[in-house]
């Protein structure tokens, strides 16, 4: 059996993986999870994230394909948070 060569051949670093970094997908999974949940009491944790999220459910789209859907937003509310210095501001459903 023959030893692959490495991928680069020079002086190259490693290269970045396509499929992103997995640690921060997990946290932002977890995060998505979390806003969808519903407490002991019956109302949701997250009102605005639970009504997105069933909004994507409504319009046919599969559990999984929902949480990313909401995953991706709750990314852009953090990059906005982190890029302009802004707090974060609990949105309402409407």
């Amino acid at each position: 059996m023959t030893r692959r060569p490495p991928r680069s051949a020079g002086r190259g670093g490693r290269t970045r993986s396509e499929h992103g970094r997995r640690s921060l997908h997990a946290t932002f999974f977890h995060l998505a999870v979390l806003h969808t949940q519903v407490s002991s009491k019956g109302l949701p944790r997250c009102a605005a994230s639970r009504a997105y999220y069933e909004k994507k459910r409504n319009e046919g789209k599969s559990k999984k394909a929902a949480l990313t859907c909401l995953m991706r937003i709750l990314v852009r509310v953090v990059w906005r948070m982190l890029k302009q210095g802004e707090p974060y501001i609990k949105v309402t459903a409407a």
